[in-house]
């Protein structure tokens, strides 16, 4: 029948003369081709139905077969990944992923994350904007946790161990015979301290109650 194209299967064949490539099967159902400086590659085919609108294709564990998944779109504009699937971003060296969300208007902020080791190797997560602020997460050993920047908690906080309640805003862990609840260094006052503000020096713990700065001296 016009059209049709039989050719038994084949072993690698050897390195066609200049100007030409040689097109084979082989016994893995999959056709290949050979150049003229001997790279053999692979013909990559598509599956049997047609790539679903916006879908990405990707190859499937069948080698030189593209399959395609609902959970993995592109329009034009947004890639988007949804479902139960996951994003693993691996980097050539430890200390190196980047994840990246930059927006090029002039009024826009982008930002990335990327995680880096620093000299104790503890992994550092870094969240950092167009405008140049930055905040840093080191998480070390231990569950351990550092942040470097600005916090903002909206909603109620426990700390610590502490028990969330709807009566309180923050909620402070019990202290024990090995931590304090709460820590205050000694300091120096602030120039111009607000009401609620606390505070601590060698001699007084400060507080400003409604305009007026209070002192507790220890005897």
């Amino acid at each position: 029948m016009p059209g049709l194209y039989t050719a038994p299967h084949s072993a690698t064949p050897a390195t066609p003369a200049a100007g030409f490539s040689t097109h084979y099967p082989k016994s893995d159902d999959l056709w290949y081709y050979i150049d003229d400086n001997g790279n053999e590659r692979l013909l990559l085919a598509s599956t049997n139905t047609a790539i679903a609108a916006n879908r990405v294709p990707y190859a499937s564990a069948t080698a030189g077969i593209f399959t395609s998944s609902a959970n993995l779109t592109f329009d034009g504009n947004l890639l988007t990944l949804s479902g139960t699937a996951g994003l693993t971003i691996t980097g050539a060296t430890a200390g190196d992923y980047k994840l990246q969300a930059i927006n090029t208007s002039a009024t826009g902020l982008g930002m990335y994350l990327e995680v880096a080791s620093n000299s104790d190797s503890q992994n550092i997560l870094f969240f950092r904007s167009n405008a140049g602020a930055t905040t840093r997460l080191t998480l070390g050993a231990g569950g351990s946790m550092a942040l470097t920047g600005t916090l903002t908690v909206s909603g109620i906080c426990a700390l610590g161990g502490g028990a969330l309640s709807s009566s309180t805003v923050l909620s402070l862990q019990a202290g024990t015979t090995g931590a304090s609840s709460l820590r205050i260094p000694h300091g120096s006052a602030p120039t111009s301290p607000v009401d609620g503000d606390v505070w601590s020096t060698t001699t007084t713990l400060n507080f400003r109650l409604n305009g007026v700065t209070k002192s507790i001296t220890m005897a």
